[in-house]
């Protein structure tokens, strides 16, 4: 998905013809990649499985945002027999009490993510639509 429309990028440069859409594109496709790049995260809507740090508190800062939902939290538990990781995933009313979105953070009520180095793992989605 694109930031800004084709459109919308003709109509700031000024331009009405269709003889420069390619060069546009190119260069939208361009300009996005770098602001994408200077804020270090994606705009768009997206699904996103990443491991982050164990805070030892009840509050986790996800690298996307706007946070729209939270799909599955889960806590490294080691390696099992076989030496795959073995995760454990978190239940609503079993491990905690309810999950809050508020933009880039996401909070465990009745609950703390474990401390622990990339311990922890969440699928969510995120992004502007």
């Amino acid at each position: 998905m694109s930031l800004v429309l084709l459109s919308e990028y003709k109509e700031i440069l000024d331009i009405t013809g269709n003889t420069e859409d390619e060069f546009v594109e190119q260069a939208k496709y361009e300009v996005e990649s770098k602001v994408k790049n200077f804020l270090n995260r994606d705009l768009e809507v997206d699904t996103y499985t990443e491991v982050y740090d164990g805070t030892g508190e009840k509050t986790l800062v996800l690298n996307q945002y706007p946070v729209i939902s939270v799909s599955k939290v889960e806590v490294y538990q080691g390696l099992d027999s076989l030496g795959a990781e073995d995760w454990d995933e978190y239940t609503q009313n079993e491990d905690y009490e309810r999950l809050v979105i508020a933009d880039s953070k996401i909070y465990l009520i009745g609950s703390m993510f474990p401390e622990g180095d990339k311990n922890i793992r969440v699928t969510y989605n995120a992004g502007y639509d």
